[in-house]
């Protein structure tokens, strides 16, 4: 773990250079390799009790590489912007991680990839658990809803777990809905 590195500050050193010297490059393995490096930064950063670094590392990954046409960067991107979201949420800022969560739902749309699938369900999961704990039981339903409408029929087993987990959120929400109504 990086909680045990006595190197922390030269690896962080070390990711900076990688950005400074490979963020602007033209060839698509320099800039990946750049993102990977601002990735580490931020888990590092993120273990050693540094969210709000890690925060703002996440932020650089996705301004650097959001329009990025290669996969393997838009996928950086997406997770820079999924780890941000919670640790929008560990610092206690859910509406913050919402929104985070939000733009992770828009920019993946319909993905035909398990991978993508599966963030894409994990945002929506996350996005209701977050709205379901500010109180906001009927949005928290609309995003259950929503993954049983996208994985509702899909046979991946993690995706499927995620729907059974969704319906059961649910139906959670709906009570706590008339409840506190």
């Amino acid at each position: 773990t990086f909680a045990r590195l006595d190197r922390l500050d030269e690896a962080l050193d070390a990711c900076d250079e990688v950005v400074r010297r490979f963020a602007g490059a033209i060839e698509p393995a320099l800039r990946i390799q750049a993102a990977r490096a601002l990735m580490f930064k931020a888990a590092a950063l993120g273990e050693q009790g540094r969210a709000e670094d890690a925060k703002v590392v996440y932020d650089k990954v996705v301004e650097r590489f959001v329009d990025a046409s290669q996969p393997a960067l838009r996928n950086y991107t997406t997770t820079a912007l999924m780890y941000k979201a919670e640790t929008l949420g560990d610092l206690n800022r859910p509406k913050d991680a919402i929104y985070a969560y939000e733009q992770v739902i828009a920019r993946l749309g319909e993905p035909a990839e398990p991978s993508l699938q599966r963030q894409l369900a994990g945002a929506l999961i996350s996005k209701g658990m977050l709205l379901d704990r500010l109180g906001h039981f009927a949005e928290a339903v609309i995003a259950y809803d929503q993954i049983v409408q996208h994985f509702g029929e899909n046979l991946v087993p993690s995706l499927r777990e995620v729907v059974a987990k969704a319906l059961v959120l649910k139906a959670i929400a709906l009570c706590d809905l008339d409840r506190f109504a």
